[in-house]
């Protein structure tokens, strides 16, 4: 019986390492440089900080985004300085990789003369994203944020909205769709 409990992990094992393969090499495809930054931080840390934070920040918005911390369970971070680096890098690539080999879905892409940020998720079921990815690159720095997390989608709307009721932005959805908002960030 231990022999085969032991194959059947042997067999197992290789599916689970292919989890977020992109986004590891990604991360390790930089050098620790000094102008190369990487670090990743525990759950029990972060809630730890965001608790810290939430008592000693004056405003509500940055005290409503550290409440958010509490569905982090994990946090990967890599900071790039070094445009020669970042030139060698297809960001574009990357974020194709994550999405069809990790199964990530483009939540948000911002792009401007000199930055390109996107968001992605990876959600369970359509309710929880159980893994988030924040990439923003811009001339002269790269930065990747990669986090597991235990967020509802209803946890973000209720946050955007109140950001967004609390800055007084409005969102006028075109004339021809009912609720443009609902198709960025489907209702739990």
């Amino acid at each position: 019986m231990r022999t085969i409990s032991i194959l059947l992990l042997m067999a197992i094992l290789p599916f689970g390492l292919q989890a977020q393969r992109s986004v590891k090499n990604f991360y390790n495809q930089f050098s620790r440089g000094e102008e190369t930054v990487k670090f990743k931080l525990p759950g029990f840390l972060i809630h730890m900080g965001g608790g810290i934070a939430r008592k000693h920040i004056d405003d509500e918005n940055g005290r409503l985004a550290m409440e958010m911390t509490k569905y982090i369970k994990n946090i990967r971070i890599l900071v790039v300085e070094d445009e020669d680096q970042i030139e060698r890098v297809d960001t574009r690539q990357f974020l194709q990789d994550a999405i069809q080999k990790d199964n990530f879905e483009e939540l948000i892409t911002v792009r401007d003369e000199e930055t390109n940020m996107s968001i992605l998720v990876k959600d369970r079921k359509g309710k929880k994203i159980t893994n988030m990815l924040i990439l923003v690159q811009e001339s002269s720095e790269l930065v990747m944020l990669s986090m597991k997390t235990n967020l509802k989608y209803k946890h973000l709307e209720l946050f955007i909205r109140e950001i967004m009721k609390r800055e007084k932005i409005k969102i006028e959805p075109p004339k021809d769709a009912e609720d443009k908002i609902e198709m960025v960030i489907p209702r739990a």
